[in-house]
C-alpha cells in the first residue's frame, strides 16, 4: 500500500502527460503536410515497393517502419500513423524523469518532468506524424544511458547501448549527430578513472556500424568518396559565411531603394545586426519552445548552476551539448534563415534539468517561509503548471482544414479504391485532397507537384486529359469565375459537378470529375 502511494505522483504525472497527448490526437482533425510524405513511406514498405520509399521523400527514418508495423496492428493509416507519436511522445517522459532524477529530489523532478508532460508544444508535437517524437524518446535514452554509465566500474553495456541509441536518434533526425561526435571527445578530455574503458564502450557500435557500411560499399562497388562526400561537408560551413555575405549585399540594394515611409536609417542598421538578428531569432524561439513561464524558471535555475557544473562531470557533458546544440541552431538560422520551435528539441533536452534548479531555488524560498509545508508547496506548483498550460492544450488543431478531408473521402466513395486517383488544383492543400482520395488504395501514390497548377496557368479540358486528372477543384481564390462558368456551360459534356464546399480562405470550392474522351 504504501509502495503504491509512493509511486501515485509519478503515475499522475505521466498519466496527464499520456491523457494530453490524446486529448491533442483527437482534436487534431487534419494529417500534417509531412505526415504525408512518412505515411507514403510506410505504404511503399508494406506493399513491398521499395522502388518507391525514396520517391516523395529522400530521407528514410524508422519512422515509416514504425508506421507500417502499426497498420499491421490497426489496420488504419492515420491511426497507425500519428498512435507512434502519441506513444513516443509519453514515453519520453521514462528516460527524462531518470536523468533528472540523477540531480534532483523526487518532488523537484516530478515537478520539472510536469514541464514537459504539459508542454504545450510537445503535447501539440505528439500528435503530429512527425519524426520529432521518437527521435526525443531515442535522444533522451542515449542521454539517459550515458549520464548513468559514469558510477559504475568496468565495461558497460551502458556505454554502448547509450551510443547505439544516438545513432538511432542520428538516423531519425541528422542534427542528433552531435551526439555522436561530441560525446566519445568528452570522454577523452575529461578525467576518469575508466576513461578508455568508457570510451571504447561508446565506440563500439560506431565501428560495427563504419565496417559494415565500408563492407557494404565494397560489396556494391561504390566509390566510397562519392558516399562520404566530405566536401559537401566542408561546402555547407562555407556556405554559412557565403549567406550572410549574399544577405548583406542583397540588403544592400534595397537601401537604395528605401520606401518614403520608412526611416533611411533602418536597412543600414539591419545589415550590421544580421548576426544579431539570427540570436533573437533562436531566442525568440527557445523562449516559445520552453513557454514563456517555464523559461523564465529555466534561467532561475541556470543562474545559479556555475558551481554545480563545474564539480559534476555528468552535468558538465549536459551541459556541453547544450551550447553544441545552441551553436549549432544558431548557424542553422544563418544558413537559410529556417528555424522552427521543434528545431530548439535539441537544445532543450540537455538543458531540461536547469529548470528543476529553477524550481528547487522557488520551492526552497517558499518553504522558509512556510516551514514544514513541502508536500503542500509542490502539490500547489504543480497544479499551477498544469493550469497555465491547460488552455493552450485545449485548443482545436486544424478544424479549418476539414474540408479537404472531407472531398478527398468523398471523392473515395465515388472511384473505390483499385487505381490512384489524380487530382489538380491551384491551392497548396490540393496535397491533402489527393492523400485522402487515395488513402485506401493498395499503393504508395506520390502527390506530383504538377497536380498543382499556377493560378495564372489556363485550365481546358484538353489541359486535364493531356495531364491525366481524374478530378480538378476550382476554388474562388484563385481561379476566375468565368473559368467556372465555362466548366458548367462550355464542358457540361466533358465535366461532371460533383459537389461544391467552401473554405474560409479559398472561398468556394468547385470538385469536377473529368469524364474520359469519348470514342466516337
Amino acid at each position: 500500500m504504501n509502495r503504491g502511494i509512493r509511486w501515485l505522483p509519478l503515475g499522475v504525472v505521466f498519466g496527464a502527460g499520456f491523457f494530453l497527448r490524446l486529448y491533442s490526437y483527437h482534436h487534431t482533425y487534419v494529417l500534417n503536410p509531412d505526415g504525408i510524405l512518412y505515411i507514403q513511406q510506410a505504404r511503399a514498405l508494406f506493399y513491398g515497393l521499395f522502388d518507391s520509399i525514396t520517391t516523395c521523400y529522400s530521407w528514410f527514418s524508422p519512422l515509416p517502419i514504425l508506421i507500417a508495423v502499426n497498420y499491421k496492428i490497426f489496420g488504419n493509416w492515420l491511426i497507425a500513423a500519428k498512435i507512434v507519436s502519441v506513444i513516443f511522445g509519453t514515453a519520453t517522459l521514462f528516460p527524462l524523469y531518470l536523468i533528472l532524477r540523477q540531480f534532483l529530489d523526487k518532488h523537484s523532478a516530478l515537478i520539472t518532468l510536469l514541464v514537459f508532460a504539459v508542454n504545450p508544444l510537445f503535447v501539440f508535437l505528439s500528435a503530429d506524424v512527425l519524426r520529432d517524437p521518437v527521435y526525443w524518446f531515442l535522444m533522451t535514452l542515449g542521454l539517459c544511458l550515458f549520464i548513468r554509465n559514469n558510477n559504475r566500474q568496468g565495461f558497460s553495456i551502458s556505454m554502448s547501448l547509450s551510443c547505439l541509441f544516438f545513432i538511432l536518434a542520428v538516423w531519425t533526425r541528422i542534427e542528433a549527430i552531435i551526439f555522436v561526435a561530441v560525446s566519445p571527445i568528452f570522454l577523452l578530455v575529461t578525467e576518469h578513472e575508466r576513461k578508455w574503458s568508457r570510451f571504447f564502450s561508446f565506440m563500439i557500435p560506431i565501428v560495427i556500424l563504419f565496417l559494415a557500411g565500408l563492407a557494404l560499399l565494397v560489396l556494391c562497388r561504390t566509390n566510397i568518396n562519392e558516399f562520404i562526400a566530405l566536401e559537401r561537408v566542408f561546402e555547407m560551413v562555407t556556405e554559412i559565411g557565403d549567406e550572410y555575405a549574399t544577405m548583406r549585399c542583397r540588403i544592400s540594394e534595397l537601401i537604395d531603394h528605401t520606401p518614403k515611409e520608412m526611416s533611411r536609417f533602418f536597412l543600414p542598421e539591419v545589415r550590421n545586426l544580421l548576426w544579431w538578428l539570427a540570436l533573437g531569432i533562436l531566442l525568440v524561439e527557445t523562449t516559445r519552445t520552453f513557454f514563456l513561464p517555464f523559461f523564465l524558471v529555466f534561467i532561475i535555475g541556470l543562474a545559479g548552476a556555475g558551481k554545480r557544473i563545474r564539480q559534476d562531470v555528468n552535468l558538465c557533458y549536459l551541459t556541453l551539448m547544450g551550447i553544441v546544440a545552441i551553436i549549432l541552431l544558431y548557424f542553422q538560422i544563418l544558413h537559410d534563415w529556417i528555424m522552427t520551435k521543434r528545431f530548439v528539441a535539441l537544445f532543450f533536452f540537455p538543458v531540461f534539468v536547469f529548470p528543476g534548479f529553477g524550481f528547487k531555488r522557488i520551492a526552497d524560498i517558499i518553504m522558509r517561509r512556510l516551514p514544514g509545508r513541502e508536500i503542500g508547496i509542490y502539490v500547489a506548483i504543480g497544479l499551477l503548471i498544469f493550469f497555465v498550460a491547460l488552455p493552450k492544450n485545449l485548443k482545436e488543431n486544424r478544424e479549418d482544414k476539414v474540408v479537404f478531408q472531407e472531398i478527398g473521402r468523398y471523392i473515395t466513395t465515388r472511384e473505390g479504391n483499385g487505381h490512384e486517383i489524380l487530382t489538380a488544383g491551384s491551392f497548396k492543400r490540393i496535397k491533402l485532397i489527393h492523400f485522402f482520395s487515395n488513402l485506401n488504395y493498395k499503393g504508395a501514390p506520390c502527390f506530383s507537384k504538377s497536380n498543382r497548377i499556377g493560378r495564372h496557368v489556363p485550365v481546358n479540358i484538353s489541359f486535364l486529359r493531356d495531364n491525366n486528372f481524374t478530378y480538378f477543384v476550382w476554388d474562388e481564390e484563385n481561379r476566375s469565375a468565368a473559368e467556372l462558368e465555362m466548366f458548367r456551360k462550355e464542358y457540361a459534356q466533358d465535366l461532371t459537378e460533383v459537389g461544391e464546399w467552401q473554405d474560409r480562405k479559398l472561398g468556394r470550392l468547385v470538385v469536377f470529375r473529368v469524364e474520359p474522351r469519348s470514342v466516337y
